[in-house]
């Protein structure tokens, strides 16, 4: 994390380590997918588990596609992680697929949710006024993706502070326990 509330922006990326552990294993089974085709095509044919050579050509390619794509997605994400940089007039979520900027006041609140513990994301509910404002754009609902260099627990805590600290609302209120930084 860099910066503070004292001299802003603040800026998280996520974790270089995180995206490794969550995309490698993805990139190692296409990897091995596509060595084995390349390997045993002849084998395959010879068994009869193919009926034709072309149909065991299209597995392969289309295998050597899919370990193509995943290394160039699992490349460019280590090069350029995703960012979350927030300041006193709101933040910006930059990533692979785009750049999204709101103020403060567009979002009533961030919360921690996800399938299971360990795939736990922060969610923001969009305010009754963005949406009036950007009807039939947006879902009321978004979310930051994983693999932060913080839990999203801590994510969540601190962008509820941020809002409560630069959001039209100065009154001070109480973080949502449910996003209280675990000791």
């Amino acid at each position: 994390m860099d910066g503070s509330f004292d001299e802003p922006p603040i800026t998280v990326r996520q974790s270089r380590l995180k995206l490794i552990l969550r995309f490698g294993p993805w990139l190692v089974l296409a990897f091995a997918l596509v060595l084995a085709l390349a390997t045993h095509r002849q084998d395959l044919l010879i068994y009869g588990l193919f009926v034709s050579k072309t149909l065991v050509s299209a597995i392969f390619y289309a295998a050597l596609f899919l370990f193509t794509a995943i290394a160039a997605v699992t490349a460019s994400v280590l090069v350029s992680p995703a960012a979350l940089v927030f300041a006193p007039d709101g933040f910006t979520y930059t990533s692979l697929w785009g750049t999204r900027r709101l103020s403060w006041n567009d979002v009533d609140g961030f919360q921690v949710g996800g399938p299971s513990a360990s795939q736990q994301m922060v969610f923001y509910n969009l305010s009754q006024r963005y949406l009036s404002d950007h009807a039939h754009k947006d879902s009321p609902l978004g979310s930051f993706g994983r693999s932060w260099s913080m839990s999203a627990h801590e994510l969540a805590f601190l962008l509820n502070n941020a809002k409560e600290k630069w959001g039209e609302d100065h009154t001070p209120r109480r973080a949502d326990a449910r996003t209280q930084r675990v000791a």
